[in-house]
């Protein structure tokens, strides 16, 4: 938590500074930045509620004050849209701990502990998950929580909520 205050406190900084002048690409990448630490800080210990919303209050003032200097730029207005929706998106999808934990840069959950952790998920939560992950990834997850699955049944334990999620991501893929 100490890290994160430390290092959201100069990312506030940063951006309280910024030059009137300053070009849209820099405040664009100091809007993904806040988007990160939001994933981050929805996986803090604690209620960080607060720190969730100011970053909330910090990404939509970033983008009306794009939106307002692009409003006779009708191309720029639309990628700004498609940011917005992707933000939207993204932040919604924060709100589950898993993707938090996928998206910490500290590795809270190792690659090879991805298809546990998912396994283990509600269906909502594993659906969020799954948005972070490219087809291939997946395919992969798949097979590995097979085996790991029929080697657990194979010891004699029973996963049946295991194998639903397992089922719930080889329907994404087909989905997909």
């Amino acid at each position: 938590m100490q890290q994160f205050m430390e290092q959201f406190r100069d990312l506030v900084q940063r951006i309280v500074t910024l030059d009137k002048n300053v070009e849209s690409d820099v405040i664009l990448l100091l809007k993904a930045q806040l988007e990160h630490h939001y994933a981050v800080c929805t996986g803090l210990p604690g209620q960080p509620v607060a720190i969730q919303d100011a970053i909330k209050k910090l990404i939509n003032t970033i983008s009306s004050t794009l939106r307002s200097a692009s409003k006779d730029d009708p191309p720029a207005l639309e990628k700004l849209s498609t940011d917005e929706a992707h933000t939207a998106l993204h932040l919604q999808l924060c709100d589950h701990l898993i993707v938090s934990d996928i998206l910490n840069p500290d590795e809270v959950i190792r690659d090879e502990e991805h298809i546990p952790s998912l396994l283990n998920e509600s269906e909502e939560a594993l659906q969020a998950a799954m948005a972070l992950f490219p087809p291939e990834r997946v395919r992969t997850l798949v097979d590995e929580g097979r085996v790991l699955l029929e080697k657990t049944e194979a010891e004699g334990h029973s996963l049946p909520q295991a194998w639903l999620r397992l089922a719930q991501m080889k329907n994404w893929l087909q989905e997909e």
